[in-house]
């Protein structure tokens, strides 16, 4: 570093400070790379002020450098410069490939949907309301991506103006725990494409977040449920429990717990025996025992 120093016409005074802010975060290696990149750029013949010099040491493509990011940490921090845009660029180019995947006869509308969604998103900042933030608005271009692929291969439509709620049904069945978020996306482009005179009528109006009622996940076979019941309630030491005298033992358990005409409505029983169950469970176990002591004298004679 004082090599650099007095090899410059006009010394930097931040030069000392942002070698130690390297030597702070980098290794001794990685550092001397830093600084020799940077003393490339400041022994040039071109504006060497802060902003200049952030600008000048950006690598093209997805990542700007190392040396560029540990000027623009160290300009930012002491006042001497701005951010750089790489953020921005960066989310650009997500954008932009999520719509060079449409299908060419799909994609024209999507990308005048992504700058629609733009649009929106300076407006809401100008109007100091909550802006769309760039993972929204990717997440959204996935969306309608995967959807375009969806009519082009599945429906064999090459035109958004002949969709139709059905189709729409068949793509948000692909994924029913992300319909909810499917059909907000599909609602916005589709009204977007009404007002553009792309299609006639939206087609996801009629749609509901809410899926198909009832239980939807993978049932036995009759056969295999038959097994089951005769494994449950025939064999009499399953699993090393009298299986009966378990099943008892949980019927009077409900019976102490639940009103009588509940346990006649569920297990049509009359109301009688209902009471009874009921009397029992909720006498001591001697009277318990009592009651079944006398069924069984009852059962002898």
């Amino acid at each position: 570093m004082e090599r650099l120093i007095s090899e410059l016409g006009e010394p930097r005074d931040w030069l000392r400070d942002f070698a130690a802010d390297l030597a702070a975060k980098y290794c001794v290696s990685r550092a001397c790379t830093v600084i020799t990149s940077l003393g490339r750029l400041l022994l040039d013949r071109q504006p060497n002020h802060p902003q200049a010099l952030l600008e000048r040491s950006r690598r093209s493509g997805r990542s700007m450098g190392s040396l560029a990011r540990a000027l623009e940490t160290f300009f930012t921090g002491h006042g001497m410069a701005m951010a750089t845009d790489q953020a921005e660029r960066l989310a650009v180019g997500r954008r932009q490939r999520r719509i060079d995947a449409v299908p060419e006869t799909l994609r024209p509308t999507v990308d005048a949907f992504a700058g629609f969604m733009m649009h929106s998103r300076e407006r809401a900042r100008r109007a100091g309301t909550r802006p769309r933030s760039d993972g929204a608005i990717e997440a959204a271009l996935a969306i309608m991506r995967d959807l375009a692929r969806f009519f082009a291969g599945e429906c064999g439509k090459q035109d958004w103006a002949l969709t139709d709620v059905h189709d729409v049904g068949a793509f948000l069945a692909l994924s029913p725990k992300a319909r909810k978020r499917w059909l907000v996306v599909l609602g916005q482009f589709f009204r977007f494409a009404r007002s553009r005179k792309i299609v006639l009528v939206d087609p996801s109006h009629g749609l509901t977040s809410r899926g198909p009622s009832g239980f939807t996940g993978a049932t036995l076979t009759l056969d295999q449920q038959r097994v089951l019941f005769r494994r449950w309630t025939i064999d009499p030491m399953k699993h090393g429990l009298p299986t009966i005298a378990a099943r008892n033992t949980a019927l009077f358990g409900m019976a102490g717990e639940l009103p009588p005409i509940v346990i006649s409505d569920l297990f049509g029983v009359h109301r009688n025996t209902a009471n009874q169950w009921a009397a029992l469970a909720q006498d001591s176990w001697a009277g318990y025992l009592a009651a079944l002591n006398s069924e069984a004298a009852g059962r002898h004679e």
